[in-house]
């Protein structure tokens, strides 16, 4: 493990403003945040990507809107709107998460309602964290090392953004939002600093019946950056996705989604360009229920000849269960056909795609959600194979008081890859958090201390890599 360094050295570098932001809390952490997805804004169920806990899809996203804590930073269930909650697997813990201009709750700076409504909101977000694998190396080359990361915080909405829990009734026809959060990432121990970006974008159209908007994402991944990321999620990714959804009938509801994705690895092997199509019809049988029909389709190009191209099809049955107002049931079932273009040549591949999920509100202080998928996703590690993912997550989350709350997490992921590689990942992560208002739109001062272990395991050759983590993370909105 490699030493803790002086931090005495370090202030001079960083505590000065650390401490006139937060108010003599020189340091603060943690991972990635994510961008909460909305309707017709969710990733596709098989994209190209490989976030360890997936976004949503667009069938996801139409038959289970999003709650307040899709993310994997914990927020409060106090915090949490009463209404169907993103149970898709897949959300990536990303820097971004509580500052996405798409989640509920975000204090403004400055801004007016007249003539058209308009905010502001400015913060900062401050994290330092300890690590014993900063590289999620095998165990024989692991080496530790302290990272400090500041966020500045800068988003603009422009009429009614469509929040998640927010009434459709008040919103404006027309909307804008952008979120700019550039990262200073520093390696203490090496005396390295990089430059991360990210930059969001989405402006939409609303009409009684249809929704309409265009997606713009930009977001540049590190392994060092996080407490759940993996050599296969280390990419920069950048996304444009048109979407829109229409109501046919008043149960009936229609919706389309289509997404250019490139993605690009530090080393170039893996980079590719995604090309993925999405349609899903969902009617609402009862109050309870509500029932699915979709499909995706896609094509993947490789930068690296022999990597070569792939494209699939999906089709996708999709159930939601309500039976009282604090516990959700879902399953997606479907089968997958991909075919292959590549040195040496592939065969064509039918392999079943499915995700399950419950979520529970135990007491009103306490929210209990378990999540189940099989996938099929490109590899980052090896170049142009591809893998099974199989992948099981719980959380447990529970307020102690208006300003504490504690929560624990833990998920299991499996990869059989179609090159003869196998990996598991099991990793737990405890988190005791402290918010200085319930409310998230006074909420100017959000903590959170975290412990982390992740561990990668192959079991084609003998090969383990632990990663323990700890670290504080801070918000200020100002």
């Amino acid at each position: 493990m490699g030493a803790v360094p002086n931090m005495d050295a370090v202030l001079p570098v960083w505590g000065r403003l650390a401490i006139a932001l937060f108010g003599g809390t020189a340091f603060a952490m943690e991972g990635e945040l994510v961008l909460p997805m909305v309707p017709g804004t969710a990733a596709g169920y098989e994209a190209g990507e490989t976030p360890p806990l997936r976004s949503p899809t667009l069938l996801d996203a139409a038959l289970f809107a999003p709650s307040g804590n899709t993310t994997g930073i914990s927020r409060p269930v106090t915090q949490v709107s009463r209404r169907d909650t993103d149970l898709g697997l897949t959300v990536q813990r990303r820097r971004w998460h509580s500052l996405s201009p798409l989640a509920a709750g975000q204090p403004p700076t400055w801004g007016f309602s007249r003539p058209v409504p308009l905010q502001v909101s400015l913060g900062l977000q401050g994290e330092v964290f300890y690590t014993d694998n900063i590289a999620s190396e095998p165990n024989d080359r692991a080496q530790g090392g302290t990272v400090l990361e500041l966020s500045p915080i800068i988003r603009l909405d422009v009429g009614d953004v469509p929040l998640e829990g927010g009434p459709v009734s008040q919103r404006t026809e027309y909307y804008g939002t952008l979120l700019y959060v550039p990262t200073l990432h520093h390696l203490v121990d090496e005396d390295e600093t990089q430059h991360l970006q990210h930059v969001f974008s989405q402006v939409g159209r609303f009409t009684e019946l249809s929704h309409l908007s265009l997606r713009v994402d930009y977001d540049e991944r590190i392994v060092s950056s996080s407490d759940d990321t993996s050599p296969e999620d280390t990419y920069t990714v950048f996304e444009v996705a048109p979407a829109f959804d229409y109501h046919l009938t008043p149960k009936t509801r229609l919706r389309t989604r289509l997404a250019w994705r490139d993605i690009t690895v530090a080393d170039g092997i893996s980079n590719r360009t995604t090309w993925t199509g999405e349609a899903g019809l969902e009617w609402a049988a009862t109050p309870k229920t509500t029932l699915g029909l979709g499909t995706e389709l896609g094509r993947l190009d490789f930068e690296q000849e022999e990597a070569g191209r792939q494209e699939y099809a999906q089709l996708l049955v999709v159930w939601r269960w309500r039976p009282t107002a604090k516990l959700n049931l879902y399953s997606r079932t479907g089968v997958e056909r991909r075919e292959f273009d590549k040195t040496p040549p592939k065969s064509t591949q039918y392999s079943p795609v499915a995700a399950a999920a419950v979520q529970w509100l135990a007491t009103e202080q306490t929210r209990v959600s378990a999540r189940f998928r099989v996938g099929n996703e490109p590899s980052i590690v090896e170049n142009g194979a591809l893998f099974q993912d199989i992948r099981f997550g719980t959380e447990v989350q529970h307020d102690l008081s208006t300003h504490w709350y504690v929560a624990g997490e833990f998920q299991l992921i499996g990869r059989d890859y179609d090159t003869g590689r196998r990996e598991t990942e099991p990793a737990t992560r405890l988190t005791l958090g402290f918010r200085e208002n319930p409310d998230p739109g006074a909420n100017h001062l959000h903590v959170e201390l975290y412990l982390h272990w992740r561990q990668r395991q192959r079991h084609d050759e003998p090969e383990t890599a632990d990663r323990t983590q700890v670290g504080l993370q801070v918000t200020r909105y100002f």
